[in-house]
């Protein structure tokens, strides 16, 4: 039968967090579909989900726990008590299980109150024990650092969530206890033949040597798929970044493509302008415009009429040196 289990409340005193208490229950007794609750930082949330867990769980009753009980009192109560109970409805029934540390003497204890009384210890229904268990707690009462890793296989077992969850477990003890029952009734007994019953016997013991090969087997081709998966997931990440690599390359070449265009119209329209330039060769060349102006200078200064006679030219090329400035040679 299935078992509904509802956190109703809880409440803190003489804690390292606030002294508080909460309710999920509405005035008439249902519970509020979805609760919220809001605290600023540094008042107790991750001490407030730290004390769920270990009052739910009975983790406390660990000597281990009870070594760090100081840890949790509040500044000022070094000598005192604190307490921290927990409320559930189990298939609505009232359920309280309470952490009671002692501070002075540095030990915890729970009681656990169910409609038939109050019980020292951590006694909980045997119905809901097996969601109590501590490595299952966490799953269930997590802060946001499990729900970040919640599905990361160095960090969870989503395999041990499922089977407790489930109780799968439950038929590995099914198997044992059928194979004890059997052990039980089938020692001493005899069969009408010897043989008989050797028959059986080796039928027996090749059946469960089968069953352990099978099981080496399948943990040998976990291994091995466990291993082939992770092999996958390198050649995988490998293949994305040569992929984006790759992408990269493509648009590295994409982008040089549109330069090149760039580069030639620009190279087309610098070649025009060079043409029209070249119509003009002041423009080109200002010596040229310079030596336009000697030119015009030195022409000026000889005064030529208006019609030019050979001997001025024959007189010119006897000269060493031009009316332009060159040296007159063969």
């Amino acid at each position: 039968m299935a078992n509904t289990i509802f956190l109703a409340g809880w409440e803190a005193e003489g804690l390292r967090c606030p002294d508080h208490k909460v309710s999920f229950e509405q005035p008439s007794g249902h519970l509020y579909p979805v609760s919220l609750l809001q605290m600023p930082n540094g008042t107790g949330k991750t001490t407030t989900l730290h004390l769920l867990r270990t009052t739910l769980s009975g983790a406390a009753e660990d000597p281990n726990w009870q070594s760090q009980v100081r840890g949790w009192c509040k500044r000022g109560n070094e000598n005192g008590s604190g307490v921290f109970r927990v409320t559930l409805l189990v298939d609505g029934r009232r359920v309280t299980i309470c952490l009671n540390l002692d501070f002075d003497q540095r030990t915890a204890t729970y009681t656990t109150t169910v409609s038939s009384g109050m019980k020292n210890g951590y006694k909980p229904p045997q119905t809901i024990e097996k969601f109590l268990l501590p490595q299952f707690v966490n799953f269930y009462v997590f802060d946001g650092e499990l729900a970040e890793r919640l599905l990361d296989r160095d960090h969870t077992d989503a395999q041990t969530v499922i089977e407790n969850l489930f109780q799968l477990s439950l038929f590995a003890e099914i198997t044992t206890a059928i194979g004890t029952y059997y052990d039980a009734q089938t020692e001493g007994r005899g069969a009408t033949e010897e043989r008989g019953l050797s028959r059986r016997a080796n039928k027996v013991q090749l059946l469960r040597t089968r069953i352990q090969e099978l099981k080496e087997e399948s943990a040998k081709l976990q291994k091995e798929y466990e291993q082939t998966n992770k092999a996958l997931g390198r050649k995988k990440a490998k293949f994305e970044s040569a992929l984006e690599k790759q992408q990269e390359h493509g648009e590295k070449v994409h982008e040089a493509q549109l330069a090149l265009t760039a580069a030639k119209a620009t190279v087309e329209r610098l070649t025009g302008d060079v043409l029209r330039r070249m119509r003009d060769p002041y423009a080109v060349v200002s010596s040229f415009g310079f030596d336009m102006m000697n030119l015009k200078t030195s022409l000026d200064r000889v005064k030529l009429p208006e019609s030019t006679a050979r001997e001025f030219f024959e007189e010119l090329a006897q000269e060493d040196v031009c009316v332009c400035g060159r040296e007159l040679n063969e």
